[in-house]
């Protein structure tokens, strides 16, 4: 990566950088590109080495005094970065280093709107022009999806009782019958 950077850097021999040839010539897909190499390159260690699991290089961030309580795009510190990969070492380590138990562990609570703020995953699109909301619009949207969600899990719910009622039996029904005939044996 440090070899893009530098090349982004680097001048003509009029002294222009490729961003400023990408704003002369409107290349607004290369400024996008050209930025999200710079803000990458601004504090990806110590989520590159949680989601990795480098744990030697991790520490060593965090005894030079990297922050990590730093989010990237989607809103992921390195702790949840390492909790995605599932890197439960570079969790512990950074729940260690950061006195903070349960900094990301916490329940969902569908009246706390604090919640929907801390946790979204715009960086996870395919697209970064799908999303062009700001703040509240985004917090909003996370608000009416996870109100989707709980209306379809209650459906789901009804769903079964009524397949249950009409004699229906569903797998997890079924593992436990089996799992209650292989006991009796």
């Amino acid at each position: 990566m440090t070899s893009v950077v530098h090349t982004l850097k680097a001048r003509n021999d009029h002294g222009e950088t490729p961003r400023d040839l990408a704003e002369r010539f409107y290349k607004d897909n290369i400024l996008q590109y050209i930025d999200s190499v710079e803000k990458e390159e601004e504090h990806p260690e110590a989520q590159e080495a949680a989601g990795q699991g480098h744990i030697h290089c991790l520490q060593w961030l965090m005894e030079m005094g990297a922050d990590c309580d730093i989010t990237n795009d989607a809103g992921e510190t390195p702790k949840d970065v390492a909790k995605r990969f599932a890197q439960p070492a570079a969790v512990e380590l950074l729940t260690q280093g950061t006195g903070d138990s349960n900094s990301s562990d916490e329940e969902l609570d569908a009246n706390n709107i604090k919640f929907f703020e801390r946790h979204g995953v715009e960086g996870s699109t395919d697209s970064k022009e799908d999303l062009t909301l700001d703040k509240a619009e985004k917090r909003n949207a996370r608000i009416r999806a996870f109100r989707k969600i709980q209306e379809l899990q209650h459906l789901l719910e009804i769903a079964y009782s009524n397949y249950r009622q009409l004699g229906g039996i569903t797998e997890e029904e079924k593992k436990m019958k089996k799992e209650e005939r292989e006991a009796e044996k």
